[in-house]
């Protein structure tokens, strides 16, 4: 064995067990030699290890087996032994969750930004979200292992630059060495609609998809669009120059479809209100309005949810997938805009394909992407290692 060959497979061991506990919340010692096939003195000194670093929790002794024997020990992952945060970085607003190990949310704020002038402002914008969230979470920072920061536009997240974006007037620029200057522990960046996915598989309603599609639309008075997350496998999937997924398909602005139905704002019991300053209705006036049963709002959200399935209808058919995850504001509307998208999908597509497929909404709404962010580290802090094999292995003895 090379040297330090012992101590990966002991990590990866490690990774392995936690990554269980996590996988099925409770679990039992003898449920953990069965899963991995190690032996029971190798689970307990990985339990015992992880207990030292207060990873897991030990929930006393559980039902004997069918055959008898003493009654095993029961584990259970210690959410609260580390935390990570999560930005939604856009144009004018950063939305910040804190999420648990276990990926709950302990804490959800958005902050107001200005548009960013340069790149270190916009680095000094991020730090002062972070340290705001981390301060209102009132957890001890030493806790926090790591930040995921989302942007809108083309992010490649292995070099940790942002090729394309609104949020700043840079193109192709490091971000990533601002980011590690500022602070103490990892950060993480990608795109918005692929940590929308990600945090969908991993804490929302995307768990237990194989192949899934996260839907993110970004719609206001001054713009209008759309971009997919795919978690192909059971991984995100990028692509090869980090575009999977950039439709490069815009939605009407806000502005727009209110203008169409102009004539029809005074039906709308809580959208009246506005006929004189359409300006001021954004997406939440509109889902707030037709949460209270505005029929002229629901009339909008029927609109944009055609228009949604219209443009995302070519990829469910290419890829086939079982899942697609409305996320983003939108998918606080639930039902109400999840019937006009299946309406569409199901016009536009084969029986097959749109029977296979389960449509759900963001369990995180307003914040789903800045979760998803937060996943960024979660998914990394639990990876196991991987085991590479050399190209030319063949010619080795």
């Amino acid at each position: 064995m090379l040297k330090g060959d012992f101590k990966f497979l002991k990590n990866m061991n490690e990774q392995i067990v936690l990554n269980l506990i996590r996988e099925n919340n409770i679990i039992s010692s003898s449920e953990l030699v069965q899963a991995t096939g190690m032996r029971p003195s190798t689970i307990f000194n990985i339990l015992k290890d992880l207990s030292n670093k207060d990873l897991v929790t030990n929930l006393g002794k559980g039902e004997s087996t069918d055959k008898g024997g003493k009654k095993p020990f029961i584990w259970k992952l210690n959410g609260h032994s580390h935390y990570v945060v999560g930005l939604d970085v856009e144009s004018r607003e950063i939305k910040a969750v804190v999420l648990n190990l276990e990926g709950e949310v302990v804490t959800a704020h958005s902050y107001p930004m200005s548009v960013a002038k340069d790149l270190p402002d916009l680095v000094q914008n991020i730090k002062l979200c972070v340290d705001s969230v981390i301060l209102e979470s009132k957890i001890e920072k030493e806790k926090f292992i790591g930040v995921g920061i989302a942007f809108a536009g083309v992010i490649n997240s292995i070099e940790g630059k942002i090729v394309t974006t609104d949020v700043i007037p840079m193109l192709n620029f490091d971000v990533m060495t601002g980011l590690e200057e500022v602070f103490d522990f990892p950060v993480m960046i990608d795109n918005n609609a692929n940590v929308a996915a990600l945090g969908a598989a991993w804490v929302g309603k995307g768990k237990g998809f194989v192949n899934s599609i996260t839907v993110l639309a970004q719609f206001n008075q001054n713009v209008g669009g759309i971009g997919i997350g795919l978690i192909l496998n059971g991984k995100l999937h990028r692509g090869k120059s980090s575009c999977a997924g950039e439709l490069n398909k815009h939605l009407p602005k806000i502005r727009d479809v209110l203008i169409s139905i102009n004539n029809k704002l005074e039906e709308g019991h809580v959208l009246k209100h506005y006929c004189d300053n359409i300006s001021a209705i954004d997406l939440k006036v509109i889902i707030e309005a037709a949460k209270q049963e505005d029929q002229v709002a629901k009339v909008f959200i029927k609109r944009l949810g055609h228009i949604i399935g219209t443009l995302i209808s070519t990829p469910i058919a290419l890829l086939n997938p079982e899942g697609l995850i409305i996320s983003g504001d939108i998918s606080e509307l639930g039902d109400l805009i999840i019937e006009p998208v299946r309406d569409v999908i199901e016009l536009e597509l084969l029986s097959l394909t749109s029977e296979a497929l389960k449509i759900v909404t963001s369990v995180d709404g307003y914040h789903s992407v800045a979760v998803g962010a937060a996943c960024l580290i979660l998914n990394e802090y639990f990876k196991v290692p991987q085991i590479s094999v050399p190209r030319n292995w063949e010619t080795q003895a």
